[in-house]
């Protein structure tokens, strides 16, 4: 799942990392944007599920691995808003959701409010990971996805097996089907 004020970039994250595709125009999306993204991870094929939730209504918390809490660099007030974001996913999602921190829009380099330094220490200070990234330019998107899915799949495997197999039965509220060796994921 990707969360933040509006304006600050969730949703050409979600459209970077999943279409490779970038729009300098704004569109206000109401409910949750969500697209689908296979990658190959350690030989298996896995099915990204990713939301991009315009509202932090706590149904969209319930079956999530992960979430992305995301701010803009030159948004005074949506740094402000993330530890309000924080506490509404500590609230309504599983204790061991995977969370991480992005700060937004890191190509705007004269436009910056926020320096990088304040954001690996508030990073710090919830001890949950922390990228910049540009979905403009698309610098670290890839990188930022990949690091949330290695630790989704860290958390996953540090769990005990039932456990993992009725949480992955859970995501898609369907009988888990064995295809090959395809797993499904979600970063929600």
């Amino acid at each position: 799942m990707i969360l933040g004020d509006r304006k600050v970039g969730t949703k050409s994250l979600l459209l970077r990392y999943s279409d490779n595709t970038f729009s300098d125009t704004y569109y206000s999306a109401l409910g949750v944007d969500f697209k689908i993204r296979t990658i190959e991870m350690d030989g298996k094929t896995l099915k990204l599920q990713i939301w991009n939730a315009i509202e932090n209504h706590p149904g969209y918390f319930k079956d999530a691995h992960g979430v992305f809490i995301a701010y803009s660099i030159t948004d005074q007030s949506s740094f402000d808003n993330v530890s309000q974001w924080i506490n509404e996913v500590d609230k309504a999602a599983p204790v061991d959701i995977t969370k991480f921190l992005v700060g937004c829009k890191s190509d705007l380099t004269s436009e910056r409010v926020i320096e990088r330094s304040e954001g690996e220490e508030l990073a710090n200070r919830y001890d949950m990971p922390f990228i910049e990234t540009s979905a403009k330019s698309s610098a670290n998107v890839e990188e930022a996805f990949t690091r949330m899915v290695l630790e989704i799949k860290k958390n996953l495997d540090n769990k005990p097996k039932a456990a993992a197999v009725t949480s992955t039965t859970k995501l898609s509220d369907k009988k888990a089907k064995k295809e090959g060796n395809e797993k499904k994921c979600i970063i929600c």
